[in-house]
């Protein structure tokens, strides 16, 4: 598919699907936050899935014929009505960030997809290493259910513990998400500057315990 062969032009990935090896550069649960929250996290507005949608979104979506309103609900973190969750975007360490909360329903799909955009110019003082200096990560809001399932390059996400923390180059790799389980599957969805304190996370050989 033609989409396809553009993500690969703009990306660091390998590109082989049948590899085993995985690579920790582009996919990794870089820690385990253990605290007590309210998995069943609460949306303030209901955003139009397709609201920060580039042309290249649009199309590689098109291309597989994908309803853009039943990808996941999404919403921006509010600080009041989320405001148990901060300590969980505090342990983390990634500055000035863009927090969005994702929950996907059973029936749900997000189709493979890469991210090109950095929050419709959030960071552009950052310059043009902004993507050197920027991480995201997907927080595990619940245990995972079976039937609910992440795809990020070449590996297959499944069975995360409550407050599992997992990073990825989302300029770098193919990723999507499925639930064709019986529960919902909240997680939120942040990216912000890289600091010192994420940074170790990062580095860690072993995924890191913290607790909140």
């Amino acid at each position: 598919m033609q989409f396809l062969e553009e993500w690969k032009q703009k990306s660091k990935w390998h590109f082989d699907w049948f590899s085993n090896k995985q690579d920790p550069y582009f996919v990794k649960t870089i820690c385990n936050l253990k605290g007590d929250w309210n998995p069943d996290i609460k949306i303030k507005k209901i955003l139009r899935n397709d609201a920060y949608r580039t042309v290249g979104h649009q199309k590689s979506y098109k291309n597989t014929n994908i309803d853009y309103e039943n990808l996941y609900l999404e919403g921006m973190f509010d600080k009041e009505v989320n405001k148990e969750y901060q300590k969980i975007i505090d342990a983390i360490g990634l500055d000035n960030p863009r927090i969005t909360i994702h929950v996907q329903i059973p029936g749900q799909m997000h189709p493979l997809h890469m991210d090109f955009a950095h929050g419709g110019g959030k960071w552009e003082y950052l310059g043009d290493k902004k993507e050197e200096k920027l991480g995201r990560v997907f927080v595990m809001l619940d245990d995972w259910y079976p039937g609910q399932v992440i795809l990020m390059a070449n590996e297959h996400i499944v069975k995360w513990k409550k407050g599992d923390v997992v990073y990825f180059r989302w300029q770098d790799v193919p990723h999507g998400t499925c639930n064709f389980g019986h529960e919902n599957r909240p997680m939120l969805f942040i990216t912000g500057e890289i600091t010192d304190k994420f940074q170790k996370l990062l580095n860690s050989k072993e995924k890191q315990i913290i607790n909140i």
